[in-house]
């Protein structure tokens, strides 16, 4: 899957992940890329946002719990396929270095996702939790 050290040469702000994904829109025509931008748009207002350290990579956003971005301490795996704009964008929590696509729960919409993944940032302590 990934190593802490490809990790943390790859981290970006919310914003550097949204210019990222919107590139790939707009110079290859990954069209299913538009949910992961409009992901990282969400949060990179987001009071907390800057706490997080933040992975993009190839279709996909990693989110660690610090910087020193070891899996066994967790993290969150956002993903959409790249090629097609009506696919589900999937948030996960693993971990292990080793995930399954399979293992993240889908939404239609990114502002659901949004939502989904705030609670579960609060549930595993990255972020304090406002429903308390």
């Amino acid at each position: 899957m990934h190593s802490p050290e490809v990790a943390k040469s790859r981290r970006r702000t919310w914003q550097e992940i949204a210019a990222y994904y919107e590139a790939g829109i707009q110079d290859s025509g990954l069209e299913g890329w538009t949910k992961l931008r409009d992901f990282a748009r969400g949060l990179e207002r987001k009071p907390y946002a800057g706490a997080l350290v933040t992975v993009g990579t190839l279709g996909s956003i990693l989110v660690f719990r610090d910087a020193g971005c070891a899996p066994e301490k967790g993290y969150f795996l956002v993903a959409c396929s790249p090629t097609d704009r009506a696919s589900d964008i999937g948030v996960g929590f693993f971990t292990t270095a080793e995930h399954s696509a399979r293992s993240l729960r889908r939404f239609r919409s990114v502002e659901s996702a949004i939502e989904q993944f705030e609670r579960q940032l609060a549930d595993h302590g990255f972020i304090p939790d406002s429903r308390a």
